[in-house]
């Protein structure tokens, strides 16, 4: 996982601001909405081998971002989000640890990422209490290092 991103980060500033990588390694971001890296954008680590052929790269690591209170990826933390999250609570959907979920007809996303970025009380399941959470993550913000929703 990567953590500490803040909503609305686009992928140059998570590339300036947040990751590097050392030696002859290289980073691709493919985010999950437009050019921000939002909860379920994936980051993929590679290794040049000593080379400048990309044919023998090796992955070495493959990471996805959390933007505490983005469930649905977008890179905002808003009132969709929290109708996600009242919807799991509510039993519409499954937001759970890697299975995979129905949100709209067609619609069917497998992303841990989207659990973890709605778990404000990091129990492995989105309950009532994450939805009052969710209320104060709009209104105040969300450590985005710890998960912690701000209180004022």
């Amino acid at each position: 996982w990567i953590y500490g991103v803040e909503s609305g980060t686009t992928v140059d500033e998570l590339f300036g601001n947040y990751i590097t990588v050392q030696g002859d390694g290289y980073m691709v971001i493919t985010a999950k909405h437009s050019n921000i890296a939002s909860t379920g954008s994936t980051v993929k680590v590679y290794d040049r081998n000593g080379t400048d052929d990309t044919a023998d790269d090796e992955l070495v690591e493959s990471f996805d971002v959390v933007v505490y209170g983005d469930i649905n990826g977008d890179g905002k933390i808003d009132k969709t989000d929290r109708i996600m999250v009242d919807s799991a609570v509510a039993g519409y959907f499954t937001l759970s640890n890697g299975e995979r979920w129905t949100y709209a007809p067609g619609r069917q996303d497998e992303c841990p990422a989207m659990h973890r970025a709605g778990d404000f009380d990091v129990n492995s399941r989105i309950i009532v209490a994450d939805s009052a959470l969710m209320d104060m993550a709009i209104l105040y913000g969300v450590d985005q290092t710890t998960g912690v929703v701000n209180e004022s």
